[in-house]
C-alpha cells in the first residue's frame, strides 16, 4: 500500500519550549507521528501543533481520513501521559511520500464548520421560552440541560450519545416511579412468589426509570426505542464505536443519536414550560457536527538529490471559499 504524509493543525495545552523541537509520537513499522511547534501570536506565544502522519492508505483521497484516526488514537495517548487537552483541529495537507525524485501528488485542505454561517433565526419568542426554563431551580433540570448542551457541541456522534444519554439517565432517575414493582419470571413475566406466599419485589433501578421515560415520551415506539437506545449504550459504553453499534442494531449511530435528543428535549421541554402558545423550541433538521472540507489536487516535482522534499521544497497552494447565508426562495 503506497505511503501517504498527512500534516494537521492540533490545538493543546502545551507546545514546545524551542522551536527546534520536535516530539515522537508514534514510531511503528510503516507509521509515524510527529509534533513540532506551530503559528505564534502577536506576542510571540506558539500557539499551536503541526502533527505530521506518515503511513499507509489505498489513496490520497483516502489518506487524510485514515491518518486522522491514527492520529487522534495517538493523542489520546498523550493526554493520558501529560493530563493535557489535545485537539485535532483541521488537516492541512497531504502529499505522496514514495521515496524518490520525480513528480508527486500534493493535496491542500480547507475546513470549516459545517453550520456555518451561522442561521439568522434567533427570534424573542426563544428568549421567552429561555426565560421560562430558567425559572426552574431543581438542581438535575440544570444537570440536565448541562449535558443536553454538551451534546450539541460534541463533534463526534458517540460523544454526543454519551451526553445526552448522561441527560437522559439524570432526568430518569429524578422523576422515576418510587413504588416498589415486581420481581417478574424472566419467562413468563408473570411476579415471582417466594413458597411463604410473599411477592417479591424491588425498587425501581436505574434501567426501568429510564423505559419509563422513553415510555412517556415516545409512547407509540418505546419498546423498539428502548432496546435500541439500550443496545448503542452497552456497545458504547463497553469499547465498542459507530460500527459496532451499527453492526448490533442495524441503525446508524447518528441516527440513534437524532432520536435520543428528541426524547432528552421532548422530556425536558414537558418538564420545564407550560403548553401555552407563547412558549416555542427551535431544532435544526440534524444535530450532527459535520465539518465542510474543499480541498485541491496538485502536482509538484521532487527535483532531489533528497528522497523526500524538504518542507522549505514543498509548494504551499492555499484554497479560499466564498460562502454566505441566503434564504430559500419562495415558490
Amino acid at each position: 500500500m503506497p505511503q501517504f504524509r498527512s500534516d494537521f493543525l492540533v490545538h493543546g495545552d502545551l507546545v514546545f519550549p524551542e522551536d527546534n523541537q520536535r516530539g515522537m509520537l508514534l514510531d511503528d513499522g510503516p507509521w509515524s507521528i510527529s509534533l513540532h511547534n506551530g503559528s505564534k501570536d502577536p506576542d510571540h506565544n506558539v500557539i499551536d501543533l503541526t502533527a505530521i502522519v506518515i503511513g499507509p492508505a489505498a489513496a490520497i483521497a483516502d489518506a487524510s481520513n485514515v491518518h486522522r484516526e491514527t492520529l487522534a488514537k495517538a493523542l489520546d495517548t498523550l493526554a493520558l501521559a501529560a493530563s493535557s487537552r489535545f485537539k485535532i483541529f483541521r488537516p492541512l495537507r497531504t502529499i505522496e511520500w514514495e521515496p524518490g525524485i520525480g513528480p508527486r501528488d500534493l493535496r491542500v485542505f480547507y475546513e470549516q464548520d459545517g453550520k456555518y454561517p451561522p442561521v439568522p433565526q434567533l427570534q424573542e419568542q426563544l428568549f421567552i421560552t429561555a426565560r421560562q426554563i430558567s425559572l426552574d431551580t431543581r438542581p438535575f433540570i440544570s444537570r440536565a440541560l448541562k449535558y443536553y448542551r454538551y451534546g450539541l457541541l460534541d463533534p463526534s456522534p458517540d460523544d454526543q450519545f454519551v451526553k445526552f444519554w448522561h441527560a437522559l439517565e439524570t432526568i430518569a432517575e429524578n422523576v422515576k416511579e418510587r413504588d416498589r414493582v415486581a420481581i417478574t419470571c424472566a419467562n413468563c413475566k408473570n411476579q415471582i412468589v417466594c413458597q411463604c406466599g410473599h411477592a417479591a419485589s424491588r425498587f425501581p433501578m436505574a434501567k426501568d426509570a429510564i423505559e419509563q421515560l422513553i415510555a412517556t415520551e415516545v409512547p407509540e415506539d418505546a419498546p423498539r426505542m428502548s432496546r435500541l437506545m439500550s443496545d448503542a449504550r452497552n456497545a458504547l459504553m463497553h469499547g465498542g464505536d459507530a460500527a459496532t453499534v451499527e453492526r448490533r442494531t442495524g441503525v446508524s449511530l447518528q441516527q440513534i443519536v437524532e432520536d435520543l435528543s428528541v426524547i432528552v428535549l421532548s422530556a425536558l421541554q414537558r418538564l420545564t414550560v407550560p403548553e401555552e402558545p407563547e412558549f416555542a423550541f427551535s431544532r435544526p433538521e440534524s444535530i450532527a457536527n459535520l465539518r465542510l472540507v474543499a480541498s485541491g489536487l496538485f502536482r509538484f516535482e521532487n527535483r532531489g538529490p533528497e528522497n523526500q522534499p524538504p518542507d522549505n521544497k514543498i509548494p504551499q497552494p492555499k484554497i479560499t471559499v466564498q460562502h454566505g447565508y441566503r434564504e430559500a426562495e419562495q415558490a
